[in-house]
């Protein structure tokens, strides 16, 4: 199959969709373009490539904020040849853990608790507790450190405990 009929049947997967949104966000920002852009100018762009490697490699990592790690990438005038590093990601995570929201950091780690445990299948059989997730704003009362100490973290065993506590307190 050609290259162009390639990327238009490509179209709807996401990772080319986050590299078409990274293709715009680039020209908005850097290149201050007074055209707008589109998909027809994205998939023909010499560019194309580097963008989409970028939007899989967000799928691929399930990157946090995706558009923000961009913004990030942009602002910090990182080469597009380097954006699919993991040291590139690691610093960004290092700059943009601190200043998230308490309650986004947690409904994050509550829906990665019920990812791990329900493509466990041997967990699952072991823990029959049916993972529906409360509102993100029940659990956050439990931490009033992490909404008052900024860049404070919130680790991985808290977001399980206050989970199960909020399972308790509101029932199955």
């Amino acid at each position: 199959m050609c290259e162009p009929k390639r990327r238009w049947r490509e179209r709807d997967e996401r990772g080319v969709e986050l590299g078409l949104q990274a293709y715009l966000r680039f020209y908005e920002i850097q290149q201050g373009s007074s055209r707008l852009r589109g998909w027809d100018d994205f998939v023909v762009s010499q560019y194309y490539r580097a963008f989409v490697k970028f939007g899989r490699h967000c799928v691929s990592i399930r990157a946090v904020n995706p558009a923000q790690f961009l913004d990030w990438l942009l602002r910090n005038n990182r080469k597009i040849d380097h954006w699919c590093r993991d040291n590139m990601y690691e610093e960004y995570l290092a700059w943009w853990l601190p200043r998230e929201a308490a309650a986004d950091a947690l409904e994050r780690g509550m829906r990665e608790i019920v990812d791990y445990v329900e493509g466990t299948p041997d967990l699952r059989m072991v823990w029959p507790i049916t993972f529906d997730l409360p509102a993100p704003i029940e659990c956050v009362s439990i931490f009033p450190q992490a909404e008052s100490v900024p860049g404070s973290c919130i680790t991985a065993t808290a977001v399980w405990n206050s989970w199960t506590t909020c399972r308790r307190s509101t029932g199955p």
